[in-house]
């Protein structure tokens, strides 16, 4: 039965850890088309969804550092309740980091649309700040505290080196 499957998918731990990523990746990128139907989940043979992959990304990098969200949250939503850990270290690193940003970006999107872009990315380091300080760790990230030593890659990588792992 199709309806229940798809219930099942979207109330599943994983897919809420997967779609947090998204939404606040999509925040970021002020992305005005998401969807249901713009998204490719993909399970493995127990069922359990290992990925999801966002597709039909032309309406972002716009030049307004508000994001825009629909009254419905249908096409584009605000900023999850928690994030993963790992998301969270990428985008803190990124927005201490907005030169080599810059860089990358600068031959396909404007320098007005790679500002606005930062100011958002800096807006989910807040709002994860903001939530952490509120109601602690366990209630802001879907896993556990990093164990000392345990550094995120995102932390490690030398300034200008690209990072293998893309970010949702």
């Amino acid at each position: 039965n199709q309806p229940e499957v798809y219930e099942r998918v979207v109330a599943s731990p994983d897919y809420q850890r997967l779609r947090s990523d998204l939404d606040a990746f999509d925040f970021i990128l002020d992305n005005l088309d998401r969807n249901e139907g713009n998204l490719l989940v993909e399970m493995d043979e127990t069922g359990k969804v290992v990925r999801l992959t966002a597709i039909d990304n032309d309406l972002t990098f716009t030049r307004s550092a508000e994001r825009f969200i629909d009254e419905l949250g249908t096409w584009a939503r605000v900023l999850p309740e928690k994030y993963s850990r790992t998301f969270y270290e990428k985008i803190r690193h990124l927005t201490e980091h907005p030169e080599a940003f810059r860089n990358a970006l600068r031959s396909y999107v404007s320098d007005e649309e790679i500002s606005a872009t930062l100011v958002r990315a800096r807006d989910v380091v807040e709002d994860v700040e903001t939530k952490i300080a509120a109601r602690g760790e366990l209630a802001t990230f879907f896993e556990t505290a990093v164990a000392d030593g345990d550094v995120p890659r995102a932390l490690t990588r030398p300034a200008g080196e690209p990072d293998a792992s893309a970010v949702p």
